[in-house]
Protein backbone atom coordinates (compact mmCIF):
# COMPACT_ATOMS: atom_id res chain seq x y z
CA UNK A 1 0.00 0.00 0.00
CA UNK A 2 2.05 2.88 -0.73
CA UNK A 3 0.55 6.24 0.79
CA UNK A 4 -0.31 9.30 -0.78
CA UNK A 5 1.71 12.68 0.91
CA UNK A 6 -0.92 15.14 2.58
CA UNK A 7 -0.60 18.77 2.79
CA UNK A 8 -0.69 20.27 6.16
CA UNK A 9 -4.70 20.86 5.31
CA UNK A 10 -5.51 18.50 3.97
CA UNK A 11 -7.87 15.83 5.86
CA UNK A 12 -6.72 11.92 6.17
CA UNK A 13 -8.71 9.36 5.34
CA UNK A 14 -9.84 8.02 8.61
CA UNK A 15 -10.80 4.45 6.69
CA UNK A 16 -7.45 3.98 4.87
CA UNK A 17 -5.60 4.97 8.11
CA UNK A 18 -6.94 2.39 10.00
CA UNK A 19 -6.43 -0.14 6.96
CA UNK A 20 -2.83 0.78 6.79
CA UNK A 21 -2.70 0.24 10.30
CA UNK A 22 -4.31 -3.50 10.47
CA UNK A 23 -2.53 -4.21 7.59
CA UNK A 24 0.70 -3.39 9.48
CA UNK A 25 -0.09 -5.63 12.05
CA UNK A 26 -0.71 -8.68 10.09
CA UNK A 27 2.42 -8.60 8.34
CA UNK A 28 4.18 -8.35 11.76
CA UNK A 29 2.26 -11.59 12.84
CA UNK A 30 3.06 -13.56 9.92
CA UNK A 31 6.56 -12.84 10.77
CA UNK A 32 6.02 -14.20 14.17
CA UNK A 33 7.67 -17.44 15.21
CA UNK A 34 4.57 -19.80 16.27
CA UNK A 35 6.57 -20.58 19.76
CA UNK A 36 6.99 -16.76 20.02
CA UNK A 37 3.47 -16.37 19.86
CA UNK A 38 2.45 -19.01 22.18
CA UNK A 39 4.96 -17.97 25.12
CA UNK A 40 4.05 -14.65 24.21
CA UNK A 41 0.62 -15.20 24.74
CA UNK A 42 1.14 -17.09 28.21
CA UNK A 43 3.24 -14.25 29.60
CA UNK A 44 0.45 -11.37 29.12
CA UNK A 45 -1.92 -13.88 30.91
CA UNK A 46 0.43 -14.24 33.39
CA UNK A 47 1.07 -10.21 33.78
CA UNK A 48 -2.71 -9.89 33.79
CA UNK A 49 -2.96 -11.57 36.30
CA UNK A 50 -0.18 -10.91 38.76
CA UNK A 51 0.56 -7.48 37.98
CA UNK A 52 -1.75 -4.34 38.97
CA UNK A 53 -1.13 -2.99 35.35
CA UNK A 54 2.03 -3.98 32.90
CA UNK A 55 3.51 -3.20 29.14
CA UNK A 56 5.00 -5.14 26.91
CA UNK A 57 8.19 -4.13 29.19
CA UNK A 58 6.94 -6.39 31.65
CA UNK A 59 5.86 -9.27 28.99
CA UNK A 60 9.34 -9.05 27.25
CA UNK A 61 11.49 -8.96 30.87
CA UNK A 62 9.26 -12.13 31.71
CA UNK A 63 9.98 -14.03 28.23
CA UNK A 64 13.52 -13.03 28.77
CA UNK A 65 13.61 -14.51 32.34
CA UNK A 66 11.83 -18.10 31.14
CA UNK A 67 14.28 -18.13 28.63
CA UNK A 68 11.90 -17.64 25.54
CA UNK A 69 13.94 -16.19 22.28
CA UNK A 70 12.87 -12.89 21.78
CA UNK A 71 11.23 -12.17 18.12
CA UNK A 72 13.55 -10.42 16.66
CA UNK A 73 11.75 -7.06 15.47
CA UNK A 74 9.60 -6.71 18.63
CA UNK A 75 7.12 -5.47 16.91
CA UNK A 76 5.55 -8.92 16.93
CA UNK A 77 4.36 -8.64 20.46
CA UNK A 78 2.04 -5.72 18.99
CA UNK A 79 -0.28 -8.63 17.32
CA UNK A 80 -0.06 -10.65 20.74
CA UNK A 81 -1.35 -7.87 22.71
CA UNK A 82 -3.95 -6.67 20.33
CA UNK A 83 -5.20 -10.40 20.04
CA UNK A 84 -5.28 -11.22 24.25
CA UNK A 85 -7.26 -7.43 23.97
CA UNK A 86 -9.78 -8.56 21.25
CA UNK A 87 -10.10 -12.19 23.18
CA UNK A 88 -11.13 -10.14 26.50
CA UNK A 89 -8.15 -10.67 28.43
CA UNK A 90 -6.81 -7.59 28.90
CA UNK A 91 -7.74 -3.70 28.38
CA UNK A 92 -5.59 -0.33 27.84
CA UNK A 93 -5.41 2.09 30.72
CA UNK A 94 -5.38 5.12 28.47
CA UNK A 95 -1.94 5.61 30.26
CA UNK A 96 1.31 5.70 28.32
CA UNK A 97 4.70 4.72 30.40
CA UNK A 98 8.43 5.24 29.23
CA UNK A 99 10.25 2.32 28.63
CA UNK A 100 12.99 0.76 30.46
CA UNK A 101 14.82 -0.95 27.68
CA UNK A 102 17.67 1.73 25.85
CA UNK A 103 16.80 0.05 22.34
CA UNK A 104 12.90 1.02 21.71
CA UNK A 105 12.26 4.26 21.69
CA UNK A 106 8.90 5.46 22.34
CA UNK A 107 6.33 5.57 25.43
CA UNK A 108 4.78 2.47 25.83
CA UNK A 109 0.25 1.73 26.10
CA UNK A 110 -0.15 0.20 29.64
CA UNK A 111 -2.34 -2.54 30.08
CA UNK A 112 -4.31 -4.30 32.91
CA UNK A 113 -6.94 -7.52 32.84
CA UNK A 114 -10.01 -6.87 31.97
CA UNK A 115 -13.02 -7.00 34.60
Amino acid sequence: MTAEQLSLFDQPDEGAAAAARDEGIARAALGADAEFVVQARLAVRWCARALVDFTTDDVLSLLNRQGVMLARPLVALGPVMLASARAGEIVKTGELRATRFRHRHRDLTVWRRAS
